[in-house]
This record gives C-alpha cells, sequence and structure tokens, in this order.
C-alpha cells in the first residue's frame, strides 16, 4: 500500500511573516550572521569554519541574495543605458578605435556600470587569492580563504546598499562607502588573521595592489575576448 504523500503547509499571511522575521532573527538566520560578522567577524567566520555551521547563514547563499537586492538598487538609481552609451561617446580620442573596439567597449561600460555587484561577486576568488598568498601566517587553505572573503563581502555589500541612493549625487559622498569599507575590512582582518594592526594594514595594501594586478588581468582578457568575437 502506498504511502500518503505527506502535505506541505498551505501559505498563509502568517506564515510569510514568520518567514520574514526568521530571516531577520537576530539569533539565527541571515539577521543572526550579519550582526556577528559586524560585531565579532573572527569569531564567527572560525565557529563556521571549525566549530558549528548549523546557526549561521552559508557565506555564498547570502551573499548572493546581498547582491542580487544591491544590483536591483543599483539598476534603479543609474543612468538609462542611452545616458551611459552617450558619455562613453564623448570620450577623448572615442573616433581612434575600430568600430569592434567602440562596440565591446560600449558593452563593457554598460555591464560594468548595471552589474558592478555582480563583477564585484566575480572577484571574490581574486581578492581570497591575494589573501592566501599574503596572509601565511594562519594557513588556512585556499577554500577557506574563498568562505573568509565571501563572508566579509557581506558588510561590504550592504554598506553598498546604504550608499546606493546617493550614487547620482556628488562624488563627495563616495567616501561614505569606501571609508566604511576599509575601516571594517582592516578591523575583519585582523580578527581573522590574527595579527598586530601595523602588519594588517601593509598586507591589506599588498593584497588590494595584487588583487588589482589579478583582476585587471582578468578583465584585459575577458575583453579582448569580447573584442574578437565582435570583429
Amino acid at each position: 500500500m502506498e504511502r500518503p504523500e505527506k502535505e506541505l503547509e498551505r501559505f498563509t499571511l502568517q506564515k510569510i511573516i514568520k518567514d520574514i522575521l526568521y530571516v531577520l532573527n537576530l539569533e539565527q538566520g541571515m539577521g543572526y550572521t550579519l550582526k556577528r560578522l559586524f560585531v565579532e567577524p573572527g569569531a564567527a567566520i572560525n565557529e563556521y569554519l571549525f566549530e558549528d555551521r548549523t546557526r549561521l547563514t552559508r557565506p555564498f547563499q547570502l551573499v548572493v541574495l546581498l547582491v542580487a537586492i544591491a544590483t536591483f538598487l543599483t539598476l534603479l538609481v543609474l543612468p538609462e543605458l542611452d545616458e551611459l552609451q552617450e558619455e562613453l561617446r564623448q570620450t577623448p580620442g572615442w573616433e581612434n578605435f575600430s568600430p569592434a573596439v567602440q562596440e565591446s567597449m560600449e558593452w563593457f561600460t554598460k555591464n560594468m556600470k548595471q552589474y558592478f555587484n555582480v563583477f564585484f561577486l566575480a572577484s571574490i576568488p581574486f581578492i581570497s587569492l591575494a589573501t592566501f598568498l599574503i596572509f601565511r601566517k594562519p594557513k588556512f587553505y585556499f577554500a577557506e580563504h574563498l568562505i573568509i572573503n565571501t563572508y566579509l563581502s557581506c558588510p561590504q555589500t550592504l554598506f553598498f546598499i546604504l550608499y546606493t541612493p546617493f550614487l547620482k549625487a556628488s562624488n563627495f559622498f563616495a567616501i561614505f562607502q569606501i571609508v566604511p569599507v576599509v575601516l571594517y575590512t582592516l578591523y575583519a582582518y585582523r580578527q581573522v588573521f590574527k595579527e598586530s594592526l601595523g602588519n594588517v594594514i601593509w598586507k591589506s595594501a599588498f593584497c588590494f595592489l595584487l588583487y588589482q594586478f589579478i583582476s585587471g588581468l582578468a578583465m584585459m582578457i575577458v575583453f579582448g575576448i569580447i573584442v574578437l568575437l565582435k570583429s
């Protein structure tokens, strides 16, 4: 005799509200994870890596959700595609580029501006490679550096979400995103890698330069492929 299939709970407004409250819960779930990452990132990441993985939201699940929110808000705030293309065409020396390069630059600029947070998500392996090479003392595996930087990118993305309404204002407001991100990163790296503030500062600066080199090289390769495809 076949067993009757278990009937799923019907959706009600009460259930939806309970699900939302669970996500925002400061004792478990996303709310708890973000609170721990802001207050004690070193202890939170150590807990997930080596102790208990049941209370913290999984890093990749959390960062994808936050990046999706940031991307949606960015698309609401940034200029329309026609405005972006007009800005690019007014660049000095634009007419000297071949049609294939112009088309590729338009495609690349449009997607970089509109989907900046997706590119940011794709850059996590690059910054993880940099921290893996520079912060050698704790002897984390590369995969663990991926977890570390994925978790730390969540508060960084949240800073960006809070800054999004000011994107079209004066460039002066950019400092309200950059400064908190830099200070938080130094604070988090010091907790995670357990090094002195001086070491964390110079190693973080070196990581940033190495990350810029690696990601810049990757972007050049991608751009070259796009040019070849469009020529």
